[in-house]
């Protein structure tokens, strides 16, 4: 079974209405464990990756069919007041 743990959004953000987005290289390995998490791009630079990288490492996929995924991307956007992801 999936699990998509959402990012927090950062509390400095918020407060100052920053929206923006992260842009996630990523591997799934055998399990439907995330692995090999590459922030690839983001703006702004650096403010959305923690919260990015870490709810997407408690993420969990349902088994890969053959095995393994490689090189997925992942999109992450973060609005004043929600987080959304696009696959």
């Amino acid at each position: 079974m999936s699990k998509f743990v959402l990012p927090i959004y950062p509390r400095r953000a918020f407060r100052s209405g920053r929206q923006g987005w992260v842009l996630v290289k990523l591997n799934v390995n055998e399990y439907g464990e995330t692995k090999d998490i590459i922030i690839e791009r983001s703006l702004p630079d650096g403010l959305f990756d923690m919260p990015a990288n870490k709810a997407i490492k408690q993420w969990k996929f349902d088994p890969p069919e053959n095995g393994k995924m490689k090189n997925c991307r992942v999109l992450v956007r973060f609005r004043a007041g929600e987080v959304s992801l696009g696959r």
